[in-house]
């Protein structure tokens, strides 16, 4: 009676949390609850999910009670999907370190760590800040050795293919990127209408999206960041208009990533002011980057920013200066590519500007109506996409771009009032939005980003005051349970 009563239980909470079907959170309370009492359906539901929301799914604390046979299931899955093998790594560490008992767990964990993915600074660090889990009997030492030598050979200057087929194995191979499911994406709503008052604009430009959820907003014309729940409820704002540290003139492109240290931070170009500015996850203020003017290392009106995955550099377009500007965190100067001009490499004002997962810059080349890919480490110039014109895969004004964890490319088409999904090649997809204030049209789309897992895409509707929140639908609510089984119920702890 005991099972029959917690398996209805489980289904309630199921169809009660259907419109939560994001909260990755609620889908780990819910997988150890379900396969508690054997139901099969929610517990594939939730492993789905959680697979596809690693990195958000790891950071609750709800994760740290998962049990250990279902951890491993999830670890071992092979549709996990995960920015950098750092996140698996630190959600296994901080499984482990909740429960000192769970030690004797790490050898069978670390084998489904895919040890050759991690940086080799991140294998340093684990030997010398972590040397309690390299006891006798654990393979982690062999592991790091394996990870090393592969490295090493993936890095030689004549790779031999041959010795590295050799090494290959489950734990070298890069885990699955999730492919971008465009003709799944669907409009869920709009937010904010013009004026000056809470979630009112005044001519939205960049966006962004945390690992969290959140939605940041430049608000320009009210010279101030928004910050929106991934519902799209307002949780803060912070700058006001002026000059001072913290204050903007016309904020133009925001960013949001972690520096070195893991910390969050957002990155704002702050336009009329010619600087960037670095605030972390709540709006507190941390330094100023640049100052206004054509030298190396300034900028007139930066719009498009990105912080590196690494965390240790932030990438400017430098609008007026038709240029692209790398800077550290500390506010460096390291180097610049781009010059004015219609050749190739060269821009008329670069606005917008995205990486890919293979290390390459998209910039939007605004009234170059066109693309331009570039290597981000050397600015080598790579190839153009796109032309000017109002057809399937050309432009007219391309104001920003977001890549896609498997390299799809989402171009904000500003005079079109279109977005436009384009292969990682840069090849026509399909596009939407059409010019209106209706729901789901646009009146000169501005920002646009895309969540890590590819299942959010948000559209800043400059002329309409709001912005547009997307979902894959096929991830918008989970499958409904099977009825009760008649027969006798399980014995507790039952196969």
């Amino acid at each position: 009676m005991y099972e029959e009563t917690a398996l209805m239980d489980c289904r309630l909470i199921i169809h009660e949390k259907e419109e939560q079907a994001d909260d990755v959170s609620q889908c780990c309370l819910m997988l150890a609850a379900a396969d508690a009492v054997h139901c099969a359906p929610v517990v594939q539901h939730c492993i789905r999910v959680i697979t596809r929301h690693f990195e958000a799914a790891s950071h609750h604390e709800s994760f740290l009670h998962v049990p250990r046979p279902l951890l491993v299931s999830l670890l071992a899955d092979k549709e996990l999907f995960v920015r950098s093998e750092s996140e698996v790594l630190d959600a296994v560490l901080a499984w482990l370190d909740f429960d000192e008992t769970r030690l004797p767990a790490l050898p069978e964990l670390a084998t489904l760590i895919h040890w050759p993915q991690l940086p080799a600074s991140r294998l340093a660090w684990l030997e010398i800040e972590r040397p309690a889990l390299f006891y006798p009997g654990t393979p982690l030492t062999e592991y790091c050795y394996e990870a090393y030598r592969y490295q090493a050979l993936k890095r030689a200057p004549q790779r031999d293919e041959a010795l590295l087929a050799r090494l290959s194995c489950p734990r070298t191979r890069r885990r699955p990127r999730q492919r971008f499911n465009a003709s799944q994406l669907a409009f869920v709503m709009a937010v904010g209408k013009k004026g000056q008052g809470q979630s009112e604009f005044n001519c939205p430009e960049g966006i962004a999206l945390s690992s969290q959820g959140c939605i940041y907003v430049a608000d320009s014309l009210n010279h101030r960041i928004q910050v929106f729940d991934s519902n799209g409820a307002f949780l803060r704002a912070f700058g006001q208009h002026g000059s001072s540290n913290g204050d903007f003139n016309m904020p133009g492109g925001v960013a949001v990533g972690s520096d070195e240290h893991g910390n969050e931070i957002v990155v704002v170009t702050d336009q009329g002011n010619g600087r960037l500015q670095l605030f972390n996850a709540e709006g507190e203020f941390l330094r100023v980057i640049s100052s206004a003017g054509s030298e190396d290392g300034q900028l007139l009106e930066p719009t498009g920013v990105v912080i590196s995955p690494k965390g240790d550099e932030v990438i400017v377009a430098d609008y007026q200066n038709c240029r692209v500007q790398v800077f550290d965190l500390t506010g460096r100067f390291l180097r610049k590519f781009g010059s004015p001009g219609e050749g190739e490499g060269q821009f008329k004002h670069p606005s917008g500007i995205a990486l890919s997962p293979d290390g390459h810059l998209v910039v939007a080349d605004y009234q170059n109506d066109r693309l331009q890919c570039f290597d981000v480490a050397t600015g080598r110039f790579l190839r153009t996409i796109g032309r000017p014109g109002d057809q399937a895969g050309e432009f007219e004004r391309p104001f920003d771009v977001a890549i896609a964890s498997d390299g799809h490319i989402l171009a904000t088409d500003y005079e079109n009032h279109r977005v436009q999904i384009l292969s990682p090649d840069g090849e026509y997809v399909s596009h939407f939005g059409t010019q209106g204030s209706g729901m789901t049209q646009f009146d000169s789309p501005g920002g646009v980003a895309v969540s890590v897992d590819g299942d959010v895409v948000v559209v800043t509707d400059c002329g309409n005051g709001r912005f547009h929140l997307y979902r894959d639908q096929s991830e918008m609510h989970p499958p409904a349970p099977p009825p009760a089984a008649a027969g006798p119920p399980r014995s507790k702890g039952g196969a």
